[in-house]
């Protein structure tokens, strides 16, 4: 703490001596320095600071004189600084040091920099005094320690200081150093006595005591009167095992007890291990760490734990000679808080503390000698005087926890692969009763090593000793095994006290184990022989059958009750009895002299004898076993068997009538009885002798014997194996083998034989069907499957698994919900549980599988076990395919319906048009006929045309129905587009859509069935119609067509709502719909996927909900050099017609030429027969086939115009007719026709190779084909 002192007002003081005789009047240091400063301040000086500073050169004493003011620049000159910058100015000071004082040159830098924090005065006269002119003295103690600084500054004449003036500053500052360094002395001295009468009042406290916690504790109190300190530890290092013990720790007064921790490399550490006293924090002591280069300031952690933070401590060792007792600590928060003196002080209480120490514990030592000594002078007295083990462990463990000041003890015995505990007292009684595993348990090591175990610090994380932690908590135990020559039986464990065990606590615990050793052994003995003692009289007395001793006299000497009993007497009326006269009764009887035959037998052979007696007069059969007695006599065991003889006929007699085989075998394996069954099964006359081994198979034969040999080792066994009989005949048998006892030895094997021959020729037929019915379900291409009553799968076939695309093991257990598609998850529920109810059933359902959803026929019907409906069978057989083929047939039988309809109205039209057309042009060639009706019959020859056109475009859209896989040929794919798009014209303008075509040019053809790609592009443009005419926004549709490489490309992209992106993925699945609600049955898509597949083609679909829908169709384009049919299609397309120029009828006349003309339609043939006579040509007109026909009998014509549809002779039968009779007028013949799209009349022309005019016709077409003909011939 800094003492600051402020200026005083003083009278002037003129002289030197009346200077110091002030400074030495002064009362104390402090006021010494003030008044110092005050007589530097009246010498001349504005500013004078004296600091008195401590050996770190921190301030500690400050006084003031003159101004105050540090914020001027001589202020701040004056600023007192802490030691660490003192100690950097003192080496440079020197070289401005003339004598006692240090004159600093405001014009060096160094000086105005280090003092001012300013640049330097200018030089001055070496007189004036500079602004940064500074004197600094500095204050050296008797051993030239810096003990505190003095700064004059502003001299108030402006002068620098004379020589005169500088000797009394000089005087001035040793007469204050004297005085300051007096003062410290004499300070120094009264602490010394101070500190001396303590150690003497602190010496006395501590020999008062004889108890060692009581001595710390005395110790710590001393030690805080002594020494200024925030806590205090003792603490007990172990070097060896590196822990740390806290004897007494104390913090601000307040005892903190901690447990054991490492020692680690701190402040105690180094204490420990070089016997000498360590302090840190202090800057003295610090400095000479690494003068000495030994290591920095160590870690006080040791010291003061996790209760607080320490900056300075001191630790000296606590030692009795060369032993370390321990270790005593002080520590502050304060810095450089304690000196080599307190180091000094803290080392003679700690050599005080350490012989009371060793004194308590050498009275400690000989108290616990003396209690141990008599504890087991008296334990030795109860185990001589008690056999009774219960008492002596409770008198051990009494004496073991007085001893050693412990919260419990108990004792455990072993019992096999358990430790017992059979004895505990005080905290361990909830131990009692309690059975610990000895390989998991810590009382259990020790029993399996034979060591002491002593434990200070117990975790309950150990497996061993997790056991007894749940009953009770034990942080310290010592545990003695129990040794005797016979093993270890047990150990002693004493649990939980405040101090630590050691090895003294050891040595006493075991000489007390050693004692209940001999006690446990004694007791054990003298039980053993009590209860073997009671055993024998319980079981002679408790015996079913007699037991008789008898003397040599052959008279009964001891017996049981049951031997009186059997007798006829009471236990004191048969004793003295003879036993003969007893049993058979007295006289001269065979069963008596049979009796006494049987005893000399015993007594004679020296070994057990048995054999039966029968007591005629009562009709009781006695079994009786004697054997000679060591001391002189026998003993006789002996029973009544007349009922047991009895039941043993009974049983005979079962056996003989069991159809069971029974055979019993001796241990030599060979039979010894065979009830009348087992002769049977073998076909033998006897069995007796025979060995059982040779009774089976060869291949049976390991296996028997191996079961034989598990009977006599006392194993019951059931197996099957085959026995041969007597004719040669294998048979199977069922074989249930036990062992036989007679007096708790196996004597034997008893078998069991049922002959299962025939039940396992039944086994194997019904196997070998079921075998037969599994290959036929699993070869069944049909998916096959069975289900629980709770829909789970319970078995499938190979066929289910390949649809499924899983394994069996992916499928069992499975609900049958989880592979039908969701949208057809309520029908299957619906029909599965109609079936669970007893219904079979048979529906459409669409299934996942490998391929995706796919449309099947599921048919089910209920299994029933014991009149219950306890599940299903279902077969599921993939129709989609089917379903499809089902779908294009329904197509093509619509679409050449409607064919067939069309050519029939085209037929009927297309004649009329042919009229109209002709008697239209007729008119116009009129030179009578005005403009405005020119013009209204030009517009019907437009019209008439027109409408041509489009019956004709009907029918090359229905012509033949396209079928899958149909006829291919090269295509011309624009002009399927053009059609398309001008079939679908009029529901698109009436939908408002507006249709965008970019078609190549130069589009290479395909291998293809045009009608089957015109149904693709069709079908394409209709979901467009169907999702745009659902939209409200802007309806568009854009078809376009490219060459992609060696491909073509045609997309059909529409602006309607697009497709949802969970529907995009099964779009191409069978009867997959998004407006199932609107009788659309999900094919359609899927028939286009299928013909351009193919077509080795593949469909995209691209679509963005809100952005429309983009289909796109790529096929294999033939190589460019393949040309296709003409550009107009069509059935008639096929057909040899050479177009003709029809812009204006020419100009050749004609020469007469004869032409027949053959038509039914009156209006018709009277137009082309007055445009062919206007034009030069002789013309003969019939309306029917038959006239044409009579005609020709008797004229020959150039040309003949063959109607091809007539009533009654069809243009066909005329032909074939000419061909037969006027062969050389048929290759005249030039058809007529307004049915060419259909396929008879299309074959039928094309079989002639002759040309035809389709109607309707313009005349200028007729003219030129007429004139075309006449003249190639």
């Amino acid at each position: 703490m800094i003492q600051t002192f402020t200026p005083s007002t003083a009278t002037a003081i003129k002289s030197l001596h009346d200077m110091l005789d002030a400074i030495d009047r002064a009362e104390s240091t402090g006021a010494r320095v003030q008044v110092a400063a005050n007589l530097l301040h009246e010498m001349g000086f504005d500013r004078v600071v004296l600091t008195l500073r401590d050996p770190s050169l921190n301030p500690t004493v400050v006084a003031h004189a003159g101004k105050t003011d540090m914020a001027s620049l001589t202020g701040l000159g004056l600023k007192p600084l802490p030691g660490a910058v003192w100690r950097r100015r003192l080496p440079h000071l020197e070289r401005f040091r003339v004598g006692d004082l240090c004159l600093l040159d405001g014009s060096d830098e160094w000086v105005a920099r280090e003092f001012f924090g300013a640049d330097p005065s200018p030089a001055g006269d070496g007189q004036s005094w500079l602004p940064t002119d500074l004197i600094v003295a500095i204050m050296r103690g008797p051993r030239q320690d810096v003990i505190g600084t003095i700064k004059l500054a502003g001299a108030r004449d402006g002068r620098r200081p004379s020589d005169a003036r500088r000797r009394d500053l000089a005087a001035i500052v040793r007469h204050l150093t004297a005085r300051v360094s007096y003062d410290a002395l004499e300070a120094l001295a009264m602490l010394r006595h101070e500190r001396l009468s303590l150690l003497q009042e602190a010496g006395a406290s501590l020999t008062r005591s004889l108890d060692e916690q009581e001595i710390m504790r005395e110790l710590a109190r001393q030690v805080q009167r002594a020494i200024r300190c925030d806590g205090i530890a003792v603490l007990v290092p172990d070097l060896q095992h590196d822990i740390l013990t806290t004897a007494l720790r104390l913090l601000r007064g307040v005892e903190r007890p901690r447990g054991q921790v490492r020692l680690g490399e701190g402040l105690v550490a180094e204490v420990a291990r070089t016997g000498r006293p360590v302090r840190v924090g202090d800057r003295e002591a610090d400095r000479a760490r690494e003068k000495a280069g030994l290591a920095p300031p160590l870690s006080m952690y040791d010291i003061v734990g996790e209760s607080g933070a320490a900056t300075s401590a001191v630790a000296v060792p606590i030692r009795v000679g060369i032993r370390l007792l321990g270790v005593l600590a002080v520590h502050s928060t304060n810095a450089d808080m304690y000196t080599a003196e307190d180091e000094e002080m803290l080392a003679t209480m700690a050599s005080q503390a350490a012989t009371a120490i060793a004194n308590a514990r050498r009275y400690a030592e000989s108290e616990r000698e003396r209690r141990t000594t008599e504890a087991l002078a008296d334990v030795a007295r109860a185990v001589g005087e008690s056999l009774r083990l219960g008492e002596v462990l409770r008198l051990i463990l009494r004496h073991a926890v007085s001893l050693l000041n412990v919260e419990g003890a108990c004792i455990a015995l072993r019992t096999g692969d358990y430790l017992h505990i059979v004895a505990s007292i005080g905290t361990a009684d909830v131990l009692s009763g309690v059975h610990l595993p000895i390989n998991a348990s810590l009382i259990g090591r020790s029993v399996l090593t034979n060591d002491l175990i002593l434990v200070n610090e117990f975790s309950g994380d150990n497996a061993l000793n997790r056991s007894v932690q749940h009953l009770m908590r034990i942080q310290r135990t010592l545990i003695a095994p129990f040794v005797t020559g016979g093993g270890t039986i047990g150990a002693i464990s004493i649990l939980n006290r405040e101090k630590p065990f050691d090895g003294e606590d050891a040595k006493v615990l075991q000489r007390l184990a050693d004692h209940v050793s001999v006690a446990i052994v004694n007791a054990r003995l003298f039980e053993e022989i009590e209860k073997a003692t009671r055993e024998w009289k319980v079981a002679f007395d408790s015996t079913a059958s007699g037991i008789v001793v008898l003397e040599e006299s052959l008279t009964v000497s001891r017996c049981n009750t049951r031997a009186a009993e059997l007798c006829g007497f009471s236990i004191p009326g048969l004793l003295g009895r003879r036993f003969r006269d007893a049993l058979v009764g007295a006289g001269d009887s065979p069963e008596g002299h049979q009796l006494d035959a049987f005893i000399s037998r015993a007594l004679i052979d020296g070994v057990p004898v048995r054999g039966t007696v029968r007591d005629m007069a009562t009709g009781r059969l006695f079994s009786l076993l004697a054997a000679s007695h060591p001391d002189g006599g026998c003993v006789i065991t002996f029973d009544d068997v007349t009922e047991t003889a009895r039941l043993a006929e009974q049983h005979r007699k079962v056996l003989d009538t069991v159809s069971d085989a029974i055979v019993i075998t001796g241990l030599d394996g060979r039979i010894i009885f065979a009830n009348p069954a087992a002769h049977t099964l073998f076909g033998r006359g006897n069995l007796v002798g025979e060995s059982a081994s040779r009774l089976v198979s060869d291949g049976s034969r390991l296996e028997v014997e191996e079961h034989e040999q598990a009977g006599r080792r006392g194993e019951s066994r059931r197996y099957e194996c085959e026995v041969m009989h007597a004719d040669g005949s294998a048979r199977i048998v069922q074989v249930s083998s036990a062992p036989l006892h007679e007096l708790h030895e196996v004597t034997g094997t008893v078998s069991c034989l049922r002959d299962v021959t025939a039940q396992r020729a039944d086994a194997q037929a019904r196997q070998r069907s079921e075998e037969l019915y599994r290959r036929l379900v699993e070869s069944a291409t049909d998916a096959i499957f069975t289900v629980d009553a709770d829909g789970r799968f319970t078995s499938v076939n190979a066929g289910f698994l390949k649809e499924a695309g899983l394994s069996r093991d992916q499928v069992l257990g499975q609900h049958y919900l989880a592979l039908v598609d969701p949208m057809d998850r309520p029908v299957a529920d619906r029909e599965m549980r109609a079936t669970l109810a007893g219904e079979r059933r048979r529906a459409q359902v669409r299934c996942i599988g490998v391929s995706g959803s796919r449309l099947t026929m599921v048919t089910t019907a209920p299994f029933e076990d014991s009149g219950q409906v306890v599940g299903a069978l279902g077969i599921v057989r993939d129709i989609t395919n089917d379903e499809v083929r089902r779908e294009a047939t329904l197509q093509q039988a619509r679409l050449a319906a409607v064919g067939q309809s069309l050519g029939r109205v085209a037929n009927e039209l297309n004649n009329p048009l042919a009229s109209l057309l002709a008697v239209a042009e007729l008119q116009i060639s009129s030179p009578t006929m005005g403009s405005e009706d020119r013009r209204a019959v030009s517009q019907i020859v437009e019209e008439a045309r027109r409408a041509s056109q489009i019956v004709g475009q009907l029918l090359d859209t229905t012509g033949e129905a396209p079928q899958l896989g149909g006829t291919r040929a090269p295509v011309d794919v624009t002009t399927v587009l053009k059609r398309a798009l001008d079939h679908h014209s009029y529901t698109l303008r009436s939908l408002d859509v507006t249709v965008e075509s970019d078609l190549a040019s130069a589009l290479r053809l395909v291998d293809g069935d045009r009608l089957q790609l015109q149904q693709v592009i069709s079908n394409l443009i209709t979901n467009a119609e169907q999702a745009l005419s659902e939209h409200h926004g802007r309806r568009e549709l854009r078809v376009t067509s490219a060459m992609d490489g060696e491909r073509v490309r045609i997309t059909v992209k529409d602006s309607g709502p697009g497709i949802q992106p969970q529907h995009l993925s099964r779009l191409m699945e069978p009867m997959f719909t998004t407006r199932g609600s609107r009788g659309h049955r999900g094919l359609g898509l899927t028939i286009t996927h299928t013909i351009v597949r193919d077509h080795g083609g593949h469909l995209e679909v691209h679509s963005t909900p809100g952005d429309g829908a983009e289909f796109t169709i790529v096929l294999p384009a033939l190589p460019a050099h393949v040309k296709g049919p003409n550009a107009a299609g069509g059935t008639a397309a096929q057909l040899e017609v050479t177009p003709v120029d029809t812009q204006a009828i020419p100009d050749e006349q004609s020469r007469g030429e004869a032409i027949l003309l053959i038509e039914d339609e009156h209006t018709l043939r009277a137009a082309i027969s007055r445009f062919l006579r206007s034009s030069g040509y002789v013309v003969e007109v019939v309306d029917n086939g038959s006239a044409a026909l009579d005609l020709l009998n008797s004229k020959r014509f150039d040309l003949i115009l063959l109607d091809l549809r007539m009533k009654g002779i069809t243009g066909e039968d005329v032909y074939e007719t000419m061909q037969a009779m006027h062969p050389e007028q048929s290759s005249k013949v030039v058809f007529m026709t307004g049915d060419l799209h259909s396929p008879q009349a299309s074959r039928f022309i094309r079989l002639t190779g002759r040309p035809v005019l389709a109607k309707p016709f313009t005349l200028a077409e007729l003219a030129q084909r007429v004139q075309q003909l006449l003249a190639s011939q």
